[in-house]
């Protein structure tokens, strides 16, 4: 029991740091040796975290959800057919979260002067992530929505206990996380992680399809 709920906080760690590793040979020798002693310290699961398959699959109807935004308004799940949406779920309490803003914030200048609605769903709970909030998204100068999920992401988009099991595959939810929804109101990408290239690709092909959005 020890093993394995070490097994799971180092694995939660790991993805914190895999966004700064992938970058430099040295920081990929640290993640390799991580990953040897993750092996070790799990003993009989060998199977790599991969939280992208615990998301909605691409062709499923958006979740249904209804968010208070942070300015004012409400953000409903049946209001986003009929133009491509970006929801980008994220929290300030996960660190790979906080390094994910840059490409965020590029992805909502890109696309939002494209028509496409950008939308950040923030899954900030208590009152001090509530009262740091608007200081982080001043600071990494985020714009645009952001809709308080207060603690529900989990909640309205975990599909990992539906996921096809996978001898290889450890399916876990975790943040941050983009999700694409098409003119139909379902999930046409997903993506785990701070890097939108898959999002971009995936939107890239709908305005293709519409060049109006």
């Amino acid at each position: 029991m020890v093993i394995g709920s070490l097994y799971t906080a180092i694995s939660r760690w790991m993805i914190g740091q895999a966004g700064e590793w992938h970058e430099s040979r040295e920081r990929s020798m640290k993640w390799a040796l991580l990953v040897v002693c993750l092996v070790a310290l799990n003993g009989c699961d060998h199977r790599v975290l991969q939280p992208t398959l615990a998301l909605p699959a691409p062709g499923s109807p958006v979740p249904a959800f209804a968010l208070a935004l942070r300015d004012s308004g409400e953000l409903r799940s049946s209001e986003l057919s009929g133009h491509p949406t970006i929801l980008f779920l994220w929290s300030t309490h996960c660190p790979t979260s906080r390094e994910a803003l840059s490409e965020y914030r590029e992805i909502h200048r890109l696309y939002s002067a494209r028509g496409v609605r950008v939308v950040m769903l923030s899954d900030d709970e208590s009152s001090a992530e509530m009262a740091l909030l608007p200081r982080v998204l001043t600071d990494s100068a985020i714009v645009g929505e952001v809709a308080l999920a207060r603690g529900r992401l989990r909640k309205i988009f975990d599909r990992s206990a539906g996921a096809p099991e996978r001898d290889t595959a450890r399916i876990e939810f975790v943040l941050p996380a983009y999700l694409v929804i098409d003119r139909d109101g379902k999930v046409a990408a997903r993506s785990w992680g701070p890097w939108g290239k898959s999002v971009r690709a995936a939107v890239d092909s709908l305005l293709a399809v519409h060049p109006s959005a």
